[in-house]
């Protein structure tokens, strides 16, 4: 079972949950940016733009959990002190192409990779290359980059490979001082970052909505 779970991809576990949340009530909007937020201590106005253009929202308490770039708590001036990354890691989802499972990793002279394959003939590999600095990124790492650091670790070429889904990720490590200002709180990578491996970002997340979500009823 422990095996199985392992291999469960995101977008089933966020399916889930999501049928969960709508089964009790939530109305779940996709597609919307906040652009600003005023707390004036009786309640949260939110400024939203969304697919209909701009709107305004009014809640008791707003829970920012966008991110590690946190719209919510840039504008609601949370403090995130912290260290900066010192290495990037590539992920990518990718098929046609047979690769040997590399769980739990491989390291390697110039770094690491990893490999688990995934339902539907999906491999998903990761790739750490030593020396390599983190970029400021504001759109995914291109494919071949992936493969040319691949190739420079392996010695194999991965580039005909069809990437599904592309990333990039670092080992930033930041929390904020607070989780509540007012009436605006945060949660998940919102809150706190730092390297994903083993599904830490996830897990601490789902804690951080679990205690949260009784502390509000």
């Amino acid at each position: 079972a422990w095996q199985a779970a392992k291999t469960v991809p995101q977008s089933v576990t966020e399916t889930h949950l999501e049928q969960w949340a709508a089964g009790l009530g939530a109305d779940i909007r996709r597609g919307h940016e906040v652009l600003s937020l005023t707390d004036d201590g009786a309640g949260v106005t939110l400024q939203v733009r969304g697919p209909q253009g701009e709107h305004t929202l009014r809640a008791a308490y707003l829970v920012g959990c966008d991110g590690g770039r946190s719209t919510v708590r840039k504008a609601a001036g949370f403090d995130f002190p912290g260290t900066a990354a010192t290495m990037e890691m590539y992920l990518a989802d990718i098929k046609g192409i047979e690769l040997q499972p590399r769980m739990i990793g491989e390291t390697l002279p110039g770094g690491m990779v990893m490999v688990g394959p995934l339902p539907g003939g999906i491999t998903r590999i990761i790739v750490c290359e030593r020396g390599t600095p983190p970029q400021r990124r504001e759109t995914p790492p291109d494919w071949h980059e992936v493969a040319d650091a691949w190739k420079r670790l392996t010695g194999d070429d991965i580039a005909h490979a069809e990437p599904l889904w592309v990333s990039a990720f670092g080992n930033a490590t930041r929390q904020v001082t607070e989780y509540r200002r007012g009436r605006v709180i945060l949660a998940g990578d919102s809150a706190h970052i730092h390297l994903p491996a083993g599904g830490q970002g996830m897990n601490t997340s789902i804690q951080d909505a679990v205690n949260l979500g009784w502390k509000l009823g």
